[in-house]
């Protein structure tokens, strides 16, 4: 029979167990969404970093392509590739910032705003898939847990900024 000290110890390994597979399935779980995504989007002619910067201009109008690089933490070379290439789609316009002429704002044009729309017909129908067969209240649970783990990386990751490791 174990002693209380090896059960302790025993419980504990279960719980670094448990939270070790849990951060590999979150791992897992993302990179999966992103294949699927990715998949969805192709036939589209989409990529998902055009998507993903189509949808936060949808929902932040105006930014400035170093505000939205900061938003989607992409270094503004990487960005301005994929923001020239929407550009030349006719998916988004730069323009002048009224107060600092030097700053160019981006902003979706009518067949950005048409793109952004077929994207989250694409989106809720992947969902849907992706959600089949777990009840909605598992989803609220599941994103209230993902939420905290989300903020909780941000404070390490501004921790280790902080710190310089």
């Amino acid at each position: 029979m174990k002693s209380r000290a090896h059960r302790a110890v025993d419980a504990e390994s279960a719980a670094e167990r448990r939270a070790l597979k849990l951060g590999f399935l979150i791992h897992d779980t993302a990179r999966l969404r992103r294949l699927a995504f990715d998949a969805a989007l192709r036939p589209l002619g989409y990529t998902s970093a055009q998507a993903s910067v189509l949808r936060h201009l949808s929902s932040e109008h105006g930014l400035t392509q170093s505000e939205l690089a900061a938003r989607l933490d992409l270094g503004k070379v990487a960005l301005g590739e994929t923001v020239a290439r929407l550009e030349a789609a006719g998916l988004l316009e730069r323009r002048g910032d009224e107060g600092d002429r030097r700053l160019k704002r981006l902003h979706l044009t009518t067949a950005g705003r048409r793109a952004i729309a077929k994207l989250r017909t694409l989106a809720v129908a992947l969902n849907e898939g992706i959600l089949a067969g777990v009840d909605a209240a598992d989803v609220d649970t599941a994103f209230r847990i993902l939420a905290a783990i989300k903020a909780n990386l941000l404070a390490v990751s501004r921790a280790q900024d902080r710190s310089g490791t």
